[in-house]
């Protein structure tokens, strides 16, 4: 999983934009967040995004348009005053779906953003994948009724780590 607090948007900006993004004081709720499905012209502050975050697992531009346009897997924006704040990338599977990454704005954590999204996919079995050093993960997926369900052995590279395989059933 890709919700952990370490870096922060400094300056809260995103490139291209000219006005700043919203302060988390003025979101209450994670109904003021808009869900969307990613459009290509989002690959620029999705990377931006990412790279700004404390990220182990980084997706190229090439990657988000790959999840954009296969018909297996999607990418969901999170939106806040039309500024992207966080994403959720996932894979369709015939009998649940599979959570590649779970991204929110450093400085927007902790505000329900990453549930609300995440809670888009209650529907049927979700299974994630986190590794198995990353307690922030770990605890974001069980706030969300995630539950651990088996661990993979050396499932990582670059550091080498194992993974545990986290369920919500529907």
């Amino acid at each position: 999983m890709k919700e952990n607090s370490k870096s922060s948007f400094t300056d809260g900006t995103l490139p291209g934009h000219a006005e700043s993004l919203p302060t988390p004081s003025q979101i209450q709720t994670s109904e003021e967040v808009t869900i969307r499905s990613a459009k290509p012209t989002d690959i620029y502050n999705l990377v931006y995004l990412e790279r700004h975050s404390d990220q182990e697992d980084l997706y190229s531009d090439t990657e988000f348009l790959f999840l954009m346009e296969d018909t297996y897997h999607d990418l969901l924006i999170a939106e806040c005053d039309k500024r992207l704040v966080g994403y959720l990338a996932y894979e369709l599977k015939a009998n649940y779906d599979r959570v590649l990454a779970v991204v929110i704005a450093p400085s927007f954590r902790k505000l329900g953003i990453g549930k609300h999204i995440l809670a888009l996919l209650s529907r049927r079995k979700t299974l994630a994948m986190v590794r198995e050093h990353d307690v922030n993960s770990q605890l974001f997926l069980r706030s969300c009724n995630f539950k651990w369900a088996k661990t993979h052995q050396n499932a990582f590279e670059c550091p080498a780590d194992n993974a545990y395989v986290m369920r919500r059933d529907a």
